[in-house]
């Protein structure tokens, strides 16, 4: 990551958003849609959670940067991501124990797992 791309970023997440009377930051967009995550999947730590929110979140992020996309804001982000809970949150955990690319961010001893 470029050091303009890490000031982005870090502007990003200290950005807030004005919702009716309230102020969102992305971080309470992210607390959010990690309650729903683990309403979804039991089988989850908040830990877990927060993570694969994050995750989530910077992809549809990267994604729409690297194709020249204009940013659209946290909301888009955020009912992107929302959507992809609803639809997927209760297997996300088994993407994660079985995809070798995000192993290490969420190690699992698989001796435990049944």
């Amino acid at each position: 990551m470029n050091s303009m791309m890490f000031y982005w970023r870090l502007y990003v997440l200290n950005t807030k958003v004005l919702i009716g009377k309230k102020v969102m930051t992305v971080n309470d967009y992210q607390n959010r849609l990690t309650r729903l995550l683990l309403e979804k999947n039991e089988n989850i730590s908040y830990g877990q959670a927060r993570k694969l929110v994050k995750l989530l979140w910077d992809d549809f992020e990267e994604t729409y940067e690297r194709s020249g996309t204009e940013d659209r804001g946290v909301e888009v982000t955020e009912r992107i991501v929302r959507q992809w809970i609803e639809q997927y949150g209760d297997v996300l955990h088994e993407f994660i124990y079985n995809n070798p690319k995000y192993e290490h961010l969420f190690y699992i001893d698989k001796r435990f797992l049944h």
